[in-house]
């Protein structure tokens, strides 16, 4: 398997205006060696935002994921904290050099009442992305851009 905190995440858009409704797309991909099964991803949602969750697509926030090119789904995704949160995608099979991880917070695909709500406040917000490779491994930050700029 890869190193942990190997491999790159990159969010899109990297723009968004003040309280504005948006779907935000990160997309990981696995380097050489690729993960395990029990192998992760994390995200971090920045203090503001739409709480994410994987209830119901009919709620704010809703967050799902697709592993290797499968369907969105909210299995295998878990969020906690209370702003900040943690989006935890846990692998249920490998992933090969360069699979991707997509998690979509925000995710309309079910009802526009899905999408996320960008923060009030103005600036950059940091959507931290860490992997391991393995179930043992240890978190580590991913390369990529992972920052999200709210302007007015």
């Amino acid at each position: 398997n890869s190193a942990d905190g190997s491999g790159t995440a990159n969010i899109a858009p990297t723009t968004v205006v003040a309280s504005a409704s948006t779907t935000e797309t990160l997309t990981y991909t696995a380097a050489t060696g690729g993960m395990a099964t029990g192998g992760q991803i994390t995200m971090v949602v920045p203090a503001g935002w739409s709480a994410p969750q994987t209830t119901s697509g009919l709620i704010a926030g809703f967050t799902q994921a697709s592993i290797a090119g499968g369907a969105f789904a909210t299995t295998n995704v878990a969020v906690t904290g209370t702003g900040p949160w943690l989006v935890s995608v846990t692998l249920p099979t490998s992933l090969n050099d360069g699979q991707t991880i997509v998690i979509r917070y925000g995710d309309t695909s079910v009802n526009a009442s899905g999408a996320a709500l960008a923060p009030v406040t103005t600036g950059p917000y940091l959507f931290q992305t860490q992997q391991r490779s393995t179930s043992g491994g240890v978190l580590t930050n991913v390369a990529g851009s992972q920052t999200v700029t709210v302007n007015p």
